[in-house]
């Protein structure tokens, strides 16, 4: 199901490598942006691999990880480097939940458990949603038990960060041996370029 998702979805501009719970990481860099959560010490950075299908030229480099930070709590974090400008980024509003998010840019997290996964969707305007699927693309309905309780955007010329801590109750029941998680981000540019 999660393997599928860079061949079959023309608009994600990055999908990460999957990986197994338990798997190596790899590229290290200091701690998180916000002093009030404890969180690891160090943050181990995926870069995302550009989609075969994309034809925008502003981003240069996305990286992302995903850690669990307290139980049931998960701390995504997505920094692009680039030209930041010509991105579409929708303006900052009070966090809650919208659906239809993917239509411009935004970060996604998908975490698979064989026959069910969840999708999350998170804009640099710091509105979110989350869906649980029972198929690939089969079954959606809104995930009601997943909420965000932190988002915060860092926006520079050449650097856009984004760190999310999310809580997600259905994460507690997940076998650690035999779920996955997928990192993407969908890329709008100014130029009407969407990758």
């Amino acid at each position: 199901m999660m393997s599928d998702l860079g061949n079959d979805i023309s608009y994600l501009h990055c999908v990460a490598h999957q990986r197994r719970a338990g798997a190596p990481r790899s590229t290290r860099t200091k701690g998180a942006f916000h002093p009030g959560v404890k969180l690891e010490s160090e943050r181990m950075l995926h870069s995302l691999k550009r989609h075969i299908l994309s034809t925008g030229d502003a981003v240069k480099r996305i990286e992302a990880d995903c850690v669990a930070v307290r139980k049931g709590e998960l701390e995504i974090y997505f920094g692009i480097d680039g030209d930041i400008d010509q991105l579409v980024l929708p303006s900052l509003k009070r966090a809650k939940r919208k659906d239809e998010l993917w239509r411009t840019t935004c970060f996604e997290l998908f975490i698979d458990d064989d026959d069910t996964y969840w999708e999350y969707n998170f804009s640099p305007s710091t509105e979110w949603a989350a869906y649980r699927f029972n198929g690939y693309r089969h079954g959606q309905q809104a995930e009601t038990k997943a909420s965000v309780l932190h988002s915060e955007i860092h926006k520079g010329a050449k650097r856009l960060m984004m760190q999310i801590i999310a809580a997600f109750s259905p994460c507690r029941g997940i076998k650690r041996e035999s779920f996955r998680l997928g990192l993407s981000a969908v890329i709008e540019q100014t130029n009407g370029c969407r990758s």
